[in-house]
């Protein structure tokens, strides 16, 4: 049954591309509407996070946005959150004609962005507006969303902080793009700057094939999964590395650390799509190197680091990050089976044993910055 769903989840990412009306998606979304929760998949799996607030402080009005109905939405668990802590909030629809008046009435607004273009496109412009136009508090905030999901912005970050990352050629010049291709060693990979879950990944095995693609992306673009929008006049390239047959996904949460291992299917060099996972100890010097990635890079209140381990010298490299994740239980990490979390603590990292969901993480994070904001 399981190989079953992995062919069609392969077989349906190859056909999406000539989907012009959008008949995968409509089926994804019936699909996602009739699905089942597990026990760890239920909101009641990890218990409530409670947090303290200051007495003298009044607690700021929230306008918390439904980003959808399908399984996983983190609005649910942020509105655990809220109510919890007796905040006072209401649904805002950002998408509405009349968001700015709207969006007034309230102190802060809280709005998980969907990945995909189109979402983001309008999450950015927008919350670009709420924050530095109306000067509303806003998770997220517009610096973070500016790399989400964008591969060349993220590139651009962590070269320029000196990080490892994974040699990335990232052009926007047909002709130098060509030099690049002549020089260069086959196979590579192309991806997408906007595309989540292995979508817009294609191994590219020989020179020929490269120079067609370029040169269709930089003369009339090139589809994508994405209906109507091309590859235009952009590419993004990466070095194929020889590694072990994972990649190595850390989450971090103010000073709590998640993470598990990904696998590709077989003959696949994906591990992002697949859905094998393995939850276990995770190296010690990776979750420092996460922390000095969450602190240099732009201000968010999750941060996902994907790395993988090169066979050539034994190194983590980084692939990509993110400040949303598909996030299906309160178990984002097991060690020797044990569900929990390490925790940063007097310099050290301490495995602590429990169940959260990272939505009410990300959210105690926001509301301890605006108390020290306030506090000053």
């Amino acid at each position: 049954m399981k190989r079953r769903k992995r062919f069609l989840s392969k077989l349906i990412q190859k056909l999406q591309i000539f989907d012009k009306l959008g008949l995968i998606d409509k089926y994804r979304r019936k699909r996602l509407l009739k699905h089942t929760y597990s026990e760890n998949e239920k909101i009641e799996s990890a218990p409530p996070i409670s947090m303290d607030w200051p007495d003298e402080m009044i607690k700021p009005y929230v306008g918390l946005v439904k980003e959808s109905n399908y399984p996983y939405s983190y609005w649910p668990k942020f509105e655990r959150f809220l109510q919890t802590n007796n905040f006072r909030y209401d649904y805002f629809n950002p998408c509405r004609e009349d968001f700015i008046e709207e969006a007034k009435k309230y102190d802060v607004i809280i709005w998980r962005s969907l990945s995909d273009y189109y979402n983001i496109s309008e999450a950015r412009s927008k919350i670009y507006f709420l924050e530095r136009v109306l000067e509303k508090k806003v998770l997220p905030n517009y610096e973070s969303l500016w790399y989400y999901e964008d591969k060349i912005h993220q590139y651009w970050l962590l070269k320029n902080a000196n990080f490892p990352v994974i040699k990335t050629y990232a052009g926007f010049d047909h002709e130098e793009t060509v030099k690049f291709l002549n020089d260069t060693s086959y196979p590579i990979v192309s991806k997408l700057r906007t595309a989540s879950g292995s979508h817009g990944v294609e191994l590219i095995k020989n020179k020929n094939k490269a120079k067609r693609i370029v040169n269709k992306i930089f003369n009339t673009g090139r589809n994508t999964n994405y209906i109507g929008l091309k590859q235009k006049d952009y590419v993004i390239f990466q070095e194929i590395v020889p590694n072990y047959g994972f990649d190595l996904r850390i989450i971090v949460i103010g000073d709590s650390y998640f993470g598990y291992y990904r696998y590709p299917n077989k003959k696949d060099f994906r591990a992002s799509c697949s859905g094998i996972t393995e939850k276990k100890d995770i190296p010690i010097e990776l979750l420092h190197l996460s922390r000095k990635v969450k602190n240099i890079m732009p201000k968010s209140y999750m941060l996902a680091i994907d790395y993988l381990q090169d066979r050539r010298d034994n190194k983590y490299y980084i692939i990509e990050i993110s400040i949303f994740i598909a996030i299906e239980t309160s178990e984002q990490l097991m060690v020797n089976d044990i569900p929990g979390r390490y925790l940063y603590k007097n310099d050290k990292f301490i495995f602590q044993e429990g169940r959260f969901w990272l939505q009410e993480l990300m959210l105690e994070e926001f509301f301890k910055e605006i108390i020290k904001g306030n506090s000053k």
